[in-house]
């Protein structure tokens, strides 16, 4: 008997260390479907080391608009620690741009630290961490979009001092609780919620 009471006991130790050590996966969307999104500008550059100027490719097939809208549909995630944040600098940047149907935006980005590692800054200001993509679109989207070579600035967020300080307040200090952790963020930009476009698809 006591020799069952030690193997429980162990058992039961096993099973509480797996479960404190495996963060929660949830299920995550950015909540479009294809019919909403009018066209897609992608961009790559290195997170924290953005060159003064990146290409943009801008995909309006239907099918490839269907693939990246499926790509943030249902996507598995965990939070998201401050450990994680420090180790962005110089990581391949995935930023998106859906330029919805009515006119409006919505700006998401991935950072990738690893082969199946990323980091996805979502338009609601939240900080998730997951194993679904690939971190590079680029090469396998060129032949069916259009490349351009525009300012860095003008991608994802690039222009928002607004979208850096609701970044500020709604993940840095949200996950550190410290101001000094801030300077990985304003290295680079958070993507932007719902916004306006204006005419000629320039934010």
């Amino acid at each position: 008997m006591r020799a069952l009471w030690g193997v429980a006991t162990v058992l039961t130790a096993v099973c509480v260390t797996l479960l404190v050590g495996c963060a929660p996966v949830a299920e995550k969307s950015l909540g479009i479907t294809v019919d909403d999104v009018a066209f897609v500008e992608y961009y790559e550059y290195p997170w924290g080391d953005v060159p003064d100027t990146i290409d943009r490719l801008t995909l309006d097939v239907p099918e490839v608009l269907s693939e990246f809208v499926r790509a943030y549909s249902d996507m598995p995630v965990t939070d998201a620690s401050p450990s994680d944040l420090n180790d962005l600098a110089g990581g391949q940047t995935q930023s998106t741009r859906f330029v919805l149907t009515d006119g409006r935006t919505i700006e998401i980005s991935k950072v990738w630290l690893g082969p199946k590692d990323a980091i996805v800054l979502w338009p609601d200001g939240t900080v998730s961490k997951t194993e679904w993509g690939s971190p590079e679109l680029f090469d396998a989207y060129e032949s069916v979009g259009t490349i351009d070579e525009v300012d860095a600035a003008d991608r994802p967020g690039g222009r928002s001092e607004a979208t850096r300080d609701a970044a500020r307040k709604a993940t840095v200090e949200g996950l550190t609780g410290i101001e000094p952790a801030l300077s990985a963020w304003e290295a680079d930009v958070l993507p932007l919620n719902y916004s306006p476009i204006a005419p000629g698809g320039a934010p």
